[in-house]
């Protein structure tokens, strides 16, 4: 049977470096800065200056919907809580502890019992207050993507292994060395949203994941492990629907308007640790890799720990460096130095040597229609980017320019390497502010 896949994608160097390597534990730091989010939101800090916290406390909240808590990653003294450029170039809240090694745990820590007893309802609510986002990178609140519109059914829960962008494998040690605990968040997220069936996509160039998933998977009814063709974007939530189930999301819809709900997994490992530790989410692995790294690695760290000191762990920079990227070479942020914490989405640290991260001069477009091929989302980058030149934006809307997925698979491809995937991101948030008006 031929292995599933989606349409359109590319097929660039892996560059996989720290696959086969085990995960490196980080140490306690003597400092983090936690993010809690936008400092425009208006988060209410409950461990102002001064305080002294213990592992778990709940540093913020915020009670919107659309918000999550944050909690300490560390035992120690808050020493700062105020606004800071993260390294996305946005404005966070920041709050800086200073650990006394002690790693004390906040009362009232403590694992769920009756998990089959417990409504979708209350799960969410754990969910929640576990703090829990989207740990594939988009760090969307996980209990908003539960809770269905009234009137919306899924029948299918599709977790997220596909991790298809080079230097990336914290999702590939996760999925190998904690098989039990993503199936498991798998069958939470199953019982949140009222689902018997669930389908864990892995590529196929990952065999000894899917191997440790199917032996997990088999004490659950209902969960399958789906191997999948090695392309990027492959693990596009888009993308990896139509590659498992066959199905298309309309443009401008939501993987629900097709009967399905999407978690990544390192998400539901986060969720397994909840209800398993009572612990919210307070660690993440990331992956500390590219050419410009002594010893690449993926690394189980703290939220909040300095990139710096990731690296450091790492055997630090390795020869001229080129480039600094949180999250990976087609979708992540270039970074101008590593004095910045990751936060709950930072999937990875890539460090480009000068080879590598080299300029490409900018020609004109030839028409060759490269970009169109390959684009998972069937849009047409050469005609958004033309209109986003001339500021027209209307007409880039027009050609759905805000579903535009920004994979950069249209840039990687185009012999004239001109920046489309940066000149469609112009056009989407013009098109998708005009939709919030």
């Amino acid at each position: 049977m031929a292995v599933r896949t989606f349409v359109g994608g590319i097929h660039p160097a892996q560059c996989k470096y720290a696959c086969d390597a085990g995960t490196v534990t980080a140490p306690v730091p003597a400092r983090v800065t936690v993010p809690v989010g936008p400092s425009w939101v208006g988060y209410k800090v409950l461990a102002p200056k001064g305080t002294e916290v213990k592992v778990g406390q709940k540093l913020a909240d915020n009670e919107g919907f659309m918000c999550v808590p944050t909690h300490s990653p560390v035992s120690g003294k808050v020493v700062d809580a105020k606004p800071y450029r993260a390294h996305t170039g946005l404005e966070f809240l920041g709050i800086t502890i200073e650990s006394d090694g002690k790693q004390e745990l906040c009362e009232g820590i403590a694992p769920v019992e009756d998990l089959d007893s417990m409504t979708p309802e209350e799960i969410r609510n754990v969910i929640r207050e576990a703090g829990m986002l989207g740990m594939g990178g988009a760090e969307f609140p996980t209990h908003v993507k539960l809770s269905l519109p009234q009137g919306v059914k899924v029948d299918t829960v599709v977790v997220n292994g596909g991790e298809c962008e080079p230097y990336l494998t914290s999702d590939h040690r996760m999925m190998t060395e904690k098989a039990d605990k993503v199936v498991h968040g798998t069958y939470i997220v199953m019982r949140s949203v009222g689902v018997k069936r669930a389908i864990i996509g892995v590529e196929d160039n990952k065999p000894d994941a899917i191997a440790a998933l199917t032996a997990a998977a088999g004490k659950y009814q209902g969960i399958e492990v789906m191997p999948l063709k090695s392309s990027y974007p492959q693990g596009y939530e888009k993308a990896i629907i139509k590659a498992t189930l066959g199905r298309e999301v309309p443009p401008g819809a939501l993987p629900f308007s097709v009967g399905v709900v999407v978690v990544n997994v390192g998400t539901a490992a986060a969720i397994s640790d909840r209800f398993t530790t009572g612990l919210p989410l307070i660690k993440r692995y990331v992956t500390v890799s590219g050419e410009a790294v002594s010893r690449p690695a993926t690394v189980e760290a703290y939220i909040g720990t300095y990139a710096s000191e990731l690296v450091e762990l790492c055997g630090g920079v390795k020869g001229e460096l080129g480039k600094a990227i949180f999250g990976g070479p087609m979708m992540g942020v270039a970074v101008p130095s590593l004095d910045f914490p990751i936060t709950k989405g930072t999937s990875g640290i890539v460090l480009l040597g000068r080879q590598q991260a080299l300029f490409w001069k900018e020609m004109p477009c030839i028409r060759c229609g490269r970009c169109n091929e390959v684009c998972p989302m069937f849009l047409q980058p050469s005609e958004i980017h033309k209109y986003a030149l001339a500021e027209d934006m209307a007409r880039a809307e027009k050609l759905f320019a805000a579903d535009c997925m920004e994979c950069g698979c249209c840039s990687y491809v185009c012999p004239s390497k001109r920046p489309l995937v940066q000149s469609i991101k112009l056009a989407k948030q013009y098109a998708l502010a005009r939709r919030k008006k």
